[in-house]
């Protein structure tokens, strides 16, 4: 049996949908949720790369099967979901810029 990791797509704009596919597609992963404060958008884009749709951070990072999570939220969002992450001990991939200042950057890194 081929062991695959479990990961969060948090996001479902242009860079999700660079994500999403690569994902679904890669076999040593799978797509457990999809996050997205607008519920909508997250069960577009779980019906279109599998896992399950939410709007509730809390319970994306709580689920156990979501080993990791790849952020691709608008750069404002991205130090909070990064710090939100860590918290829960996610390892987290995110997209780039991580921040557009230097001392939010320096705060993401630390945790």
């Amino acid at each position: 049996m081929t062991e695959t990791l479990g990961l969060a797509l948090m996001g479902t704009g242009r860079m999700a949908h660079v994500y999403g596919p690569k994902i679904a597609a890669h076999p040593g992963l799978r797509l457990e949720m999809v996050f997205n404060p607008r519920l909508a958008s997250a069960e577009a884009a779980a019906t279109q790369y599998g896992g399950r749709p939410s709007d509730d951070l809390d319970a994306v990072l709580a689920d156990p099967a979501v080993e990791a999570v790849v952020i691709a939220t608008p750069t404002n969002t991205h130090v909070d979901y990064v710090l939100r992450a860590a918290e829960a001990g996610k390892p987290i991939y995110c997209e780039k810029p991580l921040d557009q200042t230097l001392e939010r950057v320096d705060v993401a890194l630390a945790a």
